[in-house]
C-alpha cells in the first residue's frame, strides 16, 4: 500500500483527486484536502472499520451518536418548530441525519477530527464540503447544504462554518444562470392523456397523476403544492385560480400569492376534486388538504409520499420528470400564449423578472413572432398549437365539481 500520500493546503475548494469511495475490498481513502487543526496530517484509515459505509442514498449505515450532527439537528429543528413549515422541517431532519451519517464516514477515513457541530474546526468543515462537491452535488444542493449547516452551527455557537467561508472561498459554488429545460408540448399532452384516461374509482392513481396536473396548471413548488387547501381553490364560473398561502420564505420574505390554474387541465382537476370528495366522505374524514396524507385531523402528503406515486406517472408516461420541471413548464407555457413576463414573474412568485427570465423560462423566436404579428393585424397565435387561451375555461356540464362553503 503506498505511503506517500500527503493532505495539501488549498486555498480553494475545488474538486481534485480521487472521488472518495467505500467498498469491501478497499479501506483506505486518498483525498487531498487540507491540513487538520495543530498542522497535523492524518493518514486515512488503513485498519478494518466495524460498519461498513456506502455513500449511495441507498446504503448507507453508521449514523452519528450523541453529540453528533444528526441529534443537533434534530434538537435545532425541535427549538425552530415555529419558524418553519411542516415539510420544511421535515426536510431538514432528513438532511441533517444525512449529513451525521456522511460526517461519520468522513471521520473513520481520518479527514475531518470531530463530529460534533460544536467542535468542528473550519478544516473539517472545508473537507467535508468539499468531500461533497467531489460527489457531483449540484450547486443548488451545495447552497442548500452550506445554509442548513450554517444555521445548526451558529445554533450551537460555533463559527466554523463562516470561517470555512471565508477562509476557503472556492466552498461557495459558483452561480448557475442557465435555463434548465421545460417538459416539451408533447410530454405535456402525454401526461393529460394518460391523466384523463383514468378510473375516477382508482383513487391512487387519481391522486397520482393529479401532482404533476396540479403543478403544471398552478405553477406551484412541491411545498407550496403539498400544503395546499381544498378552500384554496377558487372559481367564479370561468376563471379558476389557486390560493398559495405557504410560499417560499413563508414568515420572512414570501408573502401569499393568487395564481392562474391552467384552463387545459381543469377537467382533469375537476375529476380528481370529486374523488377526493368521494374519498374523504367514505372514511369520515375531516381533512382540508388537497392532497390528503392520511386520516388524522389536517393531515398532508409528505415529501417522499409524492415523490413515490410520481414514479408511477413516469413509469406510465416513458419519460422521468420533477415538480420542479413541472413549474418551470407552467411559466413557460404561459410566455408561449403571449402573457407577459411580468405577469409571469409575479404569478410565480418571483421578486422580479430577472429570476424567470435567467432560471425559468423565457419567449422562444416563435412565440415573439406570433404575438408581433398578431398585434400587427395577423392571425391569432391562440389559433393552433396552444389550446385554450388563459382566462377562457371549457364549458363544464352538470357533473363539474360544485364549490360549496365548508368542507368539501
Amino acid at each position: 500500500m503506498e505511503r506517500n500520500n500527503r493532505y495539501v493546503v488549498r486555498a480553494d475548494a475545488e474538486p481534485v483527486g480521487m472521488i472518495p469511495t467505500w467498498n469491501q475490498q478497499q479501506t483506505t481513502v486518498q483525498m487531498p484536502y487540507v491540513q487538520l487543526k495543530g498542522g497535523k496530517v492524518r493518514r486515512p484509515v488503513e485498519a478494518e472499520v466495524e460498519n461498513e459505509f456506502s455513500t449511495s442514498s441507498t446504503n448507507r449505515r453508521g449514523a452519528g451518536g450523541r453529540g453528533s450532527i444528526a441529534r443537533y439537528g434534530v434538537e435545532y429543528v425541535r427549538v425552530m418548530d415555529r419558524h418553519y413549515a411542516p415539510l420544511t422541517k421535515e426536510a431538514l431532519v432528513r438532511r441533517y441525519k444525512r449529513m451525521g451519517r456522511d460526517a461519520e464516514f468522513l471521520y473513520k477515513q481520518g479527514i475531518i477530527d470531530n463530529l460534533s457541530p460544536k467542535s468542528m474546526t473550519k478544516e473539517d468543515v472545508h473537507n467535508y464540503l468539499t468531500y461533497r462537491m467531489n460527489l457531483g452535488v449540484s450547486n443548488s444542493e451545495m447552497d442548500h447544504e452550506i445554509a442548513a449547516m450554517k444555521s445548526l452551527f451558529e445554533f450551537c455557537e460555533n463559527g466554523a462554518v463562516k470561517a470555512a467561508l471565508t477562509h476557503y472561498p472556492g466552498l461557495r459554488p459558483t452561480k448557475r444562470t442557465d435555463r434548465l429545460p421545460s417538459l416539451t408540448d408533447e410530454q405535456v399532452a402525454r401526461i393529460l392523456e394518460l391523466a384523463e384516461s383514468q378510473d375516477d374509482s382508482d383513487w391512487h392513481a387519481m391522486k397520482a397523476y393529479a401532482i404533476p396536473v396540479w403543478a403544471l396548471a398552478t405553477g406551484m413548488r412541491s411545498k407550496e403544492l403539498l400544503l395546499c387547501d381544498i378552500d384554496h381553490v377558487n372559481t367564479n364560473g370561468q376563471v379558476w385560480t389557486a390560493m398559495v398561502m405557504h410560499p417560499k420564505g413563508e414568515g420572512t420574505y414570501g408573502k401569499p400569492r393568487s395564481t392562474v390554474i391552467d384552463p387545459q387541465m381543469v377537467p382533469f382537476i375537476v375529476r380528481y376534486l370529486n374523488a377526493r370528495q368521494r374519498y374523504v366522505s367514505d372514511r369520515g374524514m375531516t381533512v382540508r388538504a388537497l392532497f390528503p396524507g392520511g386520516a388524522s385531523e389536517g393531515g398532508y402528503m409528505q415529501g417522499n409520499t409524492a415523490r413515490n406515486l410520481k414514479k408511477k406517472v413516469e413509469a406510465d408516461v416513458g419519460f422521468d420528470f420533477d415538480l420542479r420541471i413541472c413549474r418551470r413548464t407552467f411559466g413557460q407555457r404561459l410566455l408561449n400564449r403571449s402573457v407577459s413576463i411580468e405577469q409571469v414573474s409575479k404569478i410565480m412568485g418571483h421578486k422580479n423578472t430577472v429570476t424567470t427570465e435567467n432560471c425559468y423560462c423565457s419567449m422562444g423566436n416563435a412565440s415573439a413572432v406570433n404575438q408581433v404579428a398578431y398585434m400587427l393585424g395577423g392571425n391569432n397565435p391562440f389559433a393552433s398549437g396552444f389550446g385554450t387561451p388563459f382566462g377562457q375555461v371549457p364549458p363544464m356540464d352538470d357533473s363539474g365539481y360544485e364549490f360549496r362553503n365548508g368542507l368539501r
